[in-house]
Parts: structure tokens; sequence; C-alpha cells
């Protein structure tokens, strides 16, 4: 008797397999649902060396140190060139740290610029937040680069009395940069991972509930990493993996090293596993580029979004009418979010395809400057689209006699031009027009 199962071959049963998780990591994209963290080989474009071309900056910078200590080879890692390697006289292995901290204060651009496969998935502004894990600015450059003063810097620097965790959700839809295990800009030893000795310190660190960074490694429990350069030793892999997201599926490893007992681990944590990250990127940006494409539509299909405290509910209903009357596609939550659905994550899709974003802000709004607010996380989204955009998108509405600064409104807002409400009156059908002839402009 012929086996039911071979009707379908094994081809086939593995390309529908491969499809499936492309998918779920392109709907992770749509849903602004994936981290990317960024290891050594995703780093610089690729540069020469002794031992071969390479784009892992700190092979770079070994055989730098190799050719200024006049070493007879370019060691491995700096932990072989530490502890396995006679020091040169005058040459004390103690301060490598600074020596790397002074390296990056200055300019190694004529040496070191950034991957372009890095380039490219970062300048489609699809990823905020950014996790690193070299001690290399490299990243950084490039985030800078692509939204500018917005960028925050957060350093994980193996220090308890260095605070450097996330505040609130919001804060992965604002640029950051976040280096997991140090940076070189503090020339304390140990700040930051040079040796083996530093990694599993900072392993430590991060599986210690005392010392890691609670909040954000609770956020990212449900997120979906992109794992891209990440070329490391078994041991080290899943140690990596596990101080982020411990005993769970991680998402993609792209240019992860081909050891069977490792492959055998991550497929068996059903990861999606690639080998050429630089692949995975051009795919990723095709797809990018496509699904924009066609969210064309859906930007047409919602004019407006407003943003508001529940204290402000009149207010936004009234300006909800006045737009809706003029033939305005309004999007408020309350007649726009379904029963059961995501609700935070149907919020940053609205924002993120609408044309126009429109806060309003009152005294209430000052009276709940400590309390943490869903509008608030709106705002945060909103500001972080608007960069992408380079257009007028954020128009807020203000109550008469309203404080922005004691009221803790973002710069980001603060900036724009607001129009004037009284709520006495709440007459808004003039507002509504100005809207309405924006709308007929973009």
């Amino acid at each position: 008797m012929t086996n039911i199962f071979e009707q379908f071959g094994s081809n086939s049963t593995t390309d529908i397999a491969l499809q499936q998780q492309w998918n779920e990591l392109k709907n992770a994209i749509a849903n602004h649902n994936v981290i990317p963290v960024i290891g050594p080989n995703l780093q610089i474009k690729s540069v020469a060396t002794p031992i071969g071309e390479t784009t892992n900056a700190q092979q770079v910078l070994l055989s730098e140190l190799a050719k200024y200590l006049h070493l007879q080879k370019v060691p491995s890692s700096f932990s072989e060139l530490l502890y396995d390697y006679p020091s040169p006289k005058g040459y004390d292995r103690r301060y490598i740290y600074a020596q790397l901290t002074q390296l990056f204060q200055g300019d190694l651009s004529s040496v070191l610029q950034p991957h372009p496969g890095l380039i490219k998935l970062l300048q489609t502004k699809q990823f905020p937040f950014v996790i690193t894990t070299c001690f290399t600015p490299m990243v950084e450059q490039v985030m800078h680069q692509v939204w500018g003063e917005r960028l925050k810097v957060r350093i994980f620097d193996n220090d308890p009395k260095t605070h450097c965790d996330l505040d609130t959700e919001a804060e992965m839809d604002t640029p950051t940069v976040f280096y997991m295990f140090g940076k070189a800009s503090n020339p304390r030893e140990g700040s930051f991972v040079v040796t083996d000795g530093d990694m599993l310190s900072f392993c430590q660190s991060w599986m210690d509930d005392a010392h890691r960074p609670r909040n954000l490694v609770n956020l990212l429990q449900n997120k979906y990493l992109l794992m891209l350069g990440t070329d490391y030793s078994d041991w080290l892999c899943r140690f990596v993996l596990h101080s982020m997201k411990p005993n769970k599926k991680t998402g993609m490893l792209a240019g992860v090293a081909q050891e069977d007992s490792l492959m055998h681990f991550l497929r068996r944590m059903d990861n999606f596993i690639q080998t050429d990250a630089t692949k995975v990127i051009d795919e990723l940006c095709s797809q990018i580029e496509i699904s924009t494409v066609q969210n064309d539509a859906l930007r047409l299909n919602t004019d407006v979004f407003i943003s508001y405290s529940r204290r402000d509910n009149i207010v936004a209903e009234a300006l909800y009418k006045a737009l809706s009357e003029r033939g305005v596609n309004v999007w408020m939550d309350r007649r726009s979010l379904l029963p059961g659905s995501d609700f935070m994550r149907e919020i940053r899709r609205a924002i993120t395809t609408t044309k126009l974003f429109i806060p309003i802000l009152s005294h209430n709004i000052t009276a709940e400057r400590n309390d943490s607010h869903t509008y608030r996380l709106e705002w945060d989204v909103a500001a972080t689209h608007a960069i992408s955009l380079g257009r007028e998108f954020i128009i807020p509405i203000v109550e008469e006699g309203f404080d922005f600064y004691n009221a803790q409104i973002p710069e980001a807002l603060q900036r724009h031009n607001a129009a004037m409400y009284n709520p006495g009156t709440l007459d808004l059908t003039s507002f509504a027009g100005t809207v309405q002839s924006i709308l007929k402009n973009h």
C-alpha cells in the first residue's frame, strides 16, 4: 500500500513551510512588531585584511592592532590577543577599553564604513528600535543619518548603578539604538564586551532579574527578533538568545554559524534560519516597497485620526461630527475599533495609514500629565511616522489657555501650529473647513 503522505512530496512540504515562515515575518513587519538585532557581521562595508575580506569591524580592529604591535599573525579574537599573546614591551593590555574608546572618538570613516545592507534595511524606516550586539557605533551612525536628532541612544554597560531600561512600550516606536553589550564610549574595564569573560559577565547580568533591563526583556517576549549577522559560536548564540527571550522562539536568524548542534537547537525552537543576511535584507526591502505601494489605497480610506483623553470625549465627538459632515473619513477609537481586536496594534496601523493626525490638547491633559494614557503612546507613534512622511501630518487643536509646557507635551507636538477652540461654544466648523482644505492638497 502506498504511504498516504507520499502524494505531497518532501519538496512541496518544505516549500510550504518556508513560505509560511516568510509570511510570518512579513506580517510581523506590517504590524510593526519586528526588532532587528544587528550582530558583528553586518556592521561594516567589506574590508581587505591579512586574513581575508571581512564585514566584521572587530576583525579589522584586530588586524590594525596586530600591525601596531608587530605580531606575526592576526589574532582571531580580542581574548586571543590579550591572553594568548605575550604583551609587547610598553603595551599594557589592561587599557584596551580606554584605547578602543579613544579610537572611536575620532573619525574612522576612511577605515570603517557602514555595511550597505545595514543602510538599506534601516533606510526603510520600518524599524525605529534597533538592538546592536557590538561595541562599535556603526548601527548608531546609520540610525542617526536616517532619523536625525530624534535618535535616542541607550547603553547597557553592565553597571548596576547605571539605569538603562525602557519606561514604556511607546519607546519602541521612538528612534532608538540599544547597545546590548556595551559601547566603546566608557574606558572602564568591562563596560563593553571585548573578551569572552566580558561576554559571560554581560549574559549573566541579562539573565539576572536584579540587573537586566527588565522592561525591555518583558517587551521583547512578544516581539519578532530579526537577528542579522550574529555569527556566534554554538554556546554563545544560545546564551545571547536566552538572555533576550528565555526558552522562547526568537524569530529569524540570518548569517548564523553553521554548526550542526546549533542548527538542531534553533530548529527545535521553531526559529526561521537563513544563511545569507544580505539576501534576506534584499527580499525584505523588496516586500516593504511592494507593501508601501499597495498601502497607498488604504491611506485613501482614512483621512484623519483623532487622538484624545477620555475626559475630552465631548470635544472629540464634536470634532468627529464636524469633520464627517464635510465628507472627511475619520478614525476615532470608539467608532473604529472592533471588539476583541489588539487595540494598540490597530491604533498603530490606523495612525500610519491616515493622512492627518489631530491630537486634542486640553486642561485635562495637564491634569493627567503624570498618568499613563494611550494618547501619549499615540503621540509617539505619530511623531515617528511624521518624520518618514516629510509633509504636514500633525495638526493639534488646543483648548484656549492651554499650557504646552506644564502639560508635558513632547517637542514633536509643540513645534506644530495649533488651532484653538473654546469649550464654552465648541464651534469647530471653521477648523473642520481648514482640515478639509489641507486634505485637498494632499
